[in-house]
């Protein structure tokens, strides 16, 4: 087993002040997601400005449950949650985009909890950038067509790779 540096937060994209771990704790300089080794620095957050303007933990805006319901936190998860899986009578699920990378499919929401909790950003960002992870080795690395398969829309794939290239021009 190889290891990988982790991905470090560029400035801005880091955790708010407020999230800061208590001062006797020496904070994490990075998020230690084993998921995001592999997965190059612009392309993650290209992701997350993408899905959530720059890491942000909030629900979606999907047309559905919870939408435009603001930060995610355990409790709001918990009820969510609740309302997820309280199928409609023709067995389908409602859901809406949870976290820093909007998962939105129940299933992948569920693999976040098993590894400590989709509501958490670094376990969120791991299943999500993960998934990318995945379609880009499915694609070879075709950004676009991994990003089509993340989101459904190829505008998304497009737009993806645009801000890669802008975060490639911003890291060292």
């Amino acid at each position: 087993m190889r290891h990988h540096e982790p991905l470090r937060l560029p400035r801005g994209l880091e955790a708010h002040p407020r999230d800061a771990p208590p001062r006797h704790r020496q904070p994490r300089p990075h998020l230690p997601c084993r998921a995001q080794e592999n997965l190059p620095l612009p392309i993650a957050c290209a992701f997350l400005e993408q899905e959530s303007s720059g890491g942000q933990n909030v629900f979606g805006h999907d047309p559905t449950i919870f939408v435009g319901a603001g930060k995610v936190t355990k409790s709001k998860y918990r009820r969510y949650k609740r309302q997820r899986d309280a199928q409609l009578p023709d067995g389908d699920r409602r859901m809406q985009g949870v976290g820093p990378m909007q998962l939105t499919w129940f299933e992948f929401q569920d693999d976040a909890d098993k590894i400590g909790g989709c509501h958490k950003p670094a376990k969120n960002m791991a299943v999500g950038f993960g998934l990318v992870r995945d379609y880009l080795n499915e694609f070879n690395d075709n950004i676009v067509d991994a990003g089509e398969k993340y989101n459904g829309s190829r505008d998304y794939g497009e737009e993806v790779k645009a801000k890669t290239e802008v975060w490639r021009g911003r890291l060292p």
